[in-house]
């Protein structure tokens, strides 16, 4: 009887540790399956959001500049980055101070407008080449002057110029003009539209060819 009640005691023990045991076991998996799915979870949310930032954000927005490579200066209306092509120029849409643009120092011999341009919409144009003295073309093509309303000063002191085609300039909104072409003192020729002459007859033009032998020529 003694026997029979011992190996009931152990049988009982035996089966209290292995019910123990199945419970850890069973806690510890749920532990482990209750972490991991988290971490995958937090590594995907990870993953989305540098996916999620577009690369050179910063320049991604359209903007005017003016790259200077050696003696050419050509303006875009882009959200390229023109550093590795030569010197690069933020550019206003609002017009300059008396001292100018930034390329007026530049030494720039010839300049144009790239077509991007015909997007752009700057409202002035005070300063723009003023002080440009060693520009012998300025090609301005692709120049939207639609919303422009001051031109002023804005081929002043150009020394080197001796001939300009503003034909297609759109003057409907200027209403200034003051000492558009002053001090250009080789300048034999401006081309322009009708438009532009009597724009000229109508607006704020006091001293628009100071010391400017010009010719305009209706084109």
């Amino acid at each position: 009887m003694k026997d029979f009640r011992q190996t009931i005691k152990m049988m009982a023990m035996a089966l209290a540790m292995g019910i123990a045991l199945c419970s850890c076991s069973v806690a510890g998996g749920s532990d482990s399956y209750g972490a991991a799915p988290a971490k995958a979870e937090a590594s995907n949310s990870t993953t989305t959001t540098a996916q999620a930032v577009p690369a050179k954000a910063a320049n991604s927005e359209i903007r005017p500049q003016a790259v200077l490579r050696g003696t050419q200066l050509t303006f875009y209306y882009d959200n390229k980055d023109h550093d590795t092509e030569g010197t690069v120029y933020e550019v206003s849409s609002i017009g300059y101070g008396v001292k100018g643009a930034p390329w007026a120092a530049s030494g720039f011999v010839s300049a144009s407008f790239d077509e991007s341009c015909q997007n752009w919409n700057p409202t002035s144009m005070v300063f723009f080449f003023s002080g440009c003295t060693k520009a012998v073309s300025i090609d301005c093509t692709n120049l939207n002057t639609a919303s422009v309303i001051d031109m002023s000063c804005m081929f002043q002191k150009c020394r080197s110029l001796d001939s300009l085609d503003l034909t297609g300039f759109d003057t409907s909104k200027v209403i200034e003009m003051y000492r558009m072409f002053n001090e250009c003192g080789v300048l034999q020729s401006i081309t322009v539209d009708s438009s532009f002459i009597q724009k000229a007859s109508q607006t704020g033009s006091y001293e628009m060819y100071r010391l400017c032998p010009a010719q305009l020529i209706n084109g």
